[in-house]
C-alpha cells in the first residue's frame, strides 16, 4: 500500500475569523476618511457652481451695460432711463435689478429671467469721466455716467467688474 499525502490545505475557522476582524478594523479606520473626502468634494462642487452662477450673471450685466444704445437723435448719449444702486434700466425696456435675493434681467418682450439667486449684495456705482462717483440727487446728470462699477455677492463669493458705456468710448 502506498502512503497518501494530502497537499490540499484549507483555511481554518480561526484564520477566517482573524481575517474578518482585521478587515473590520481597516474598514472602520478608512470609512471616516472616505466620508470626509466625499463631503469635501460635494462642498467644493457646490462652491464652484455658485461661483460660476455669479460669474455668468456678472458677464451678462457687463454685456448689457456695454451694449446700451444711444438716445435717438442725441449722439453719444446713452439711453439709460434708471440708474440706481440696485437697478439699471434702458429705454428699450431692458432692466437689471435685485428683487429680494434674486438678480433679475428683463429684456424687451420677454419674461423676467433670474440671472443669479441667493444674492446678498448687488451694487451699481456710477462713475463720471473724472473717475469720481456721480451724485444724481446732488446735480450730476445721468448722461454724465462714464462707467459703472458692479459688485455681486452671493454666499461667500464676491465678484466685481467695471463696464464702460460704449457711447462714451466712441467719443
Amino acid at each position: 500500500m502506498s502512503a497518501r499525502t494530502h497537499t490540499n490545505r484549507a483555511f481554518t475557522l480561526i484564520e477566517m475569523i482573524a481575517v474578518i476582524v482585521i478587515l473590520g478594523i481597516v474598514a472602520s479606520v478608512a470609512s471616516p476618511i472616505l466620508l470626509a473626502v466625499s463631503n469635501t468634494y460635494t462642498q467644493s462642487m457646490e462652491h464652484r457652481t455658485a461661483a460660476e452662477s455669479v460669474s455668468i450673471a456678472l458677464d451678462r450685466i457687463v454685456r448689457v451695460i456695454r451694449e446700451t444704445p444711444e438716445v435717438s437723435g442725441a449722439e453719444g448719449t446713452p439711453d439709460v432711463t434708471a440708474a440706481q444702486a440696485t437697478r439699471f434700466a434702458i429705454g428699450d425696456g431692458t432692466t437689471i435689478e435685485l428683487t429680494g435675493t434674486n438678480l433679475i434681467l428683463t429684456l424687451p418682450a420677454t419674461a423676467p429671467a433670474v440671472l443669479c439667486s441667493d444674492v446678498s449684495t448687488f451694487e451699481l456705482n456710477y462713475i463720471g469721466e473724472d473717475a469720481q462717483p456721480l451724485n444724481f440727487s446732488g446735480g450730476d446728470a445721468l448722461t454724465d455716467t462714464y462707467k459703472i462699477d458692479i459688485r455681486i455677492r452671493s454666499g461667500d463669493i464676491e465678484l466685481r467688474a467695471s463696464a464702460f458705456l460704449r457711447e462714451h468710448l466712441a467719443s
